[in-house]
């Protein structure tokens, strides 16, 4: 006799919900609506997430200089997930921020890749801008909302356990060691 319990046979007009995968962006919603700054030196940038990365200058509160290095468009660009370099560096999701301020240097439009990293003794922290080329930036942003994701768990090597016995010295000799005199 075989028997089967499954939600299919006890429940004919209903289906076993199919687990939903984990997507990254899920993990960061609760940055929606939030501005995060980084000054260096005389220029201060400005990530909002989902919306845009901003570079600009301020004296006396009056902005004398301001750029857009790139807004942020729904479905374009967007890597669907973690991704772990090949180096085993840490896992990164990426956002691109394009349609930026025109670039005098190459005639085309700014544009911005934001690297979320997982931080799990920081809280949200825009920890780098990097101009990677002209008018093409690489943001690097510590979050602990993408800890709980699984391709940033870290991945520990297995313990193996390794049994040692002595070797037969006939058939194993030990080296001659030189002599000191």
């Amino acid at each position: 006799v075989i028997r089967f319990a499954t939600s299919a046979i006890c429940n004919p007009g209903q289906r076993a919900a199919k687990p939903r995968p984990f997507k990254a962006r899920d993990f960061l919603a609760p940055l929606a609506g939030s501005c995060f700054y980084r000054v260096e030196g005389w220029w201060t940038y400005e990530f909002c997430y989902g919306k845009h990365v901003r570079q600009f200058h301020q004296e006396n509160k009056v902005t004398t200089a301001d750029f857009l290095l790139g807004k942020f468009v729904e479905g374009e660009n967007m890597r669907p997930e973690p991704v772990r370099p090949a180096d085993g560096g840490d896992a990164s999701y990426s956002q691109y921020y394009s349609q930026g301020t025109a670039c005098d240097i190459t005639g085309g439009l700014r544009k911005t890749e934001v690297q979320f990293v997982c931080a799990a003794e920081q809280h949200n922290v825009f920890h780098s801008i990097k101009e990677k080329a002209s008018c093409e930036y690489v943001v690097v942003f510590y979050t602990a909302l993408m800890c709980n994701h699984p391709a940033f768990q870290i991945q520990e090597d297995p313990l193996v356990q390794m049994d040692c016995y002595p070797a037969d010295p006939t058939v194993y000799p030990m080296p001659s060691m030189p002599s000191i005199d």
